[in-house]
C-alpha cells in the first residue's frame, strides 16, 4: 500500500522510502505485472497457492522498502484537548458573565461581597464543567480505543 507524500499533490511516496513521489498505478496492473515489477513469487493463475517470501528475502526487502505498517495518526496533546472544552459556547458565555461580575465587584463602591462570591462560584462551575466534559470525552475515547 502506497502512502502519500504529504505535500498535497496526491502523489504517492516512493515505496523505497527515498522520499520522492511516484504515480501509484499498482491498482491498475494485473497480479502478474505487479509480481514482475516487485520481483515476488506470485502465481498469477492461483494466487492462493503462492509461496510468499523466503526467510532470506524478508530482511532484504524490509531494508529496501521498510516495514509494512501504517503510520499511526498524530495524537493531540491532552492539555490542548482540555483547553478545547473551555471554548464551548455555553462556557464562553458563562466566562463572560463571570468576568463582568468580577468587574462589577472591582468598580462598585462600597464593594458587595455577594458579587465576589457569585463570580467565584461561576468560575468554579466553569472549571467543573470543562473538566467533566474532558473526562467524558477521554473515557469515550478509551472505550473506542483512540
Amino acid at each position: 500500500m502506497a502512502t502519500t507524500t504529504g505535500d498535497g499533490s496526491g502523489k504517492a511516496a516512493s515505496p523505497g522510502g527515498g522520499g520522492g513521489a511516484y504515480d501509484a498505478d499498482e491498482h491498475l496492473l494485473s497480479v502478474a505485472e505487479v509480481a514482475a515489477r516487485y520481483g515476488t513469487h506470485v502465481d498469477a493463475a492461483h494466487p492462493d497457492a503462492s509461496r510468499g517470501l523466503t526467510e532470506a528475502e524478508v530482511p532484504a526487502l524490509r531494508a529496501k522498502y521498510g516495514r509494512n505498517a501504517m503510520t499511526p495518526p498524530k495524537k493531540t496533546p491532552e492539555w490542548l484537548l482540555l483547553l478545547r472544552h473551555f471554548a464551548n459556547p455555553l462556557l464562553l458565555m458563562l466566562t463572560l458573565a463571570c468576568l463582568l461580575t468580577f468587574l462589577v465587584y472591582g468598580v462598585q463602591s462600597p464593594r458587595e461581597v455577594e458579587n465576589i462570591i457569585l463570580a467565584s462560584a461561576m468560575a468554579g462551575v466553569i472549571v467543573l464543567l470543562a473538566l467533566t466534559s474532558y473526562y467524558q470525552e477521554r473515557s469515550a475515547g478509551n472505550v473506542m480505543g483512540e
